[in-house]
């Protein structure tokens, strides 16, 4: 998972992780990644898509919905936005209490 998120372009990065995801369709993490290889090019819906998908497989993956909210925000959808990060810090309170401070 490694070499796909540490591909240098966002279409590499997309790349590598379908190639992970035609190899394990049950891999959250690729689709995440792809996720956000979507949204470093400005095409959120897609990105929203893949990181609906990595939820549907792992409801419990915090960092999806943070995703999501994200991408949500940046098409200034604010109330899908707020709904999915309030999700991901009910998963994970400490962890996107760390993340807050200091990150934008």
């Amino acid at each position: 998972m490694e070499a796909a998120w540490c591909a240098r372009s966002p279409d590499d990065r997309r790349r590598a992780c379908s190639i992970l995801i035609q190899n394990n369709s049950r891999n959250a993490t690729a689709y995440i990644n792809r996720g956000v290889a979507y949204a470093d090019k400005h095409e959120y819906d897609r990105a929203i898509t893949e990181y609906t998908k990595a939820i549907e497989i792992d409801p419990r993956d915090a960092l999806a919905y943070f995703n999501r909210g994200n991408a949500y925000r940046d098409k200034g959808e604010y109330d899908r936005a707020n709904a999915d990060y309030t999700r991901a810090i009910e998963i994970n309170p400490p962890g996107f209490r760390l993340r807050s401070q200091g990150r934008p």
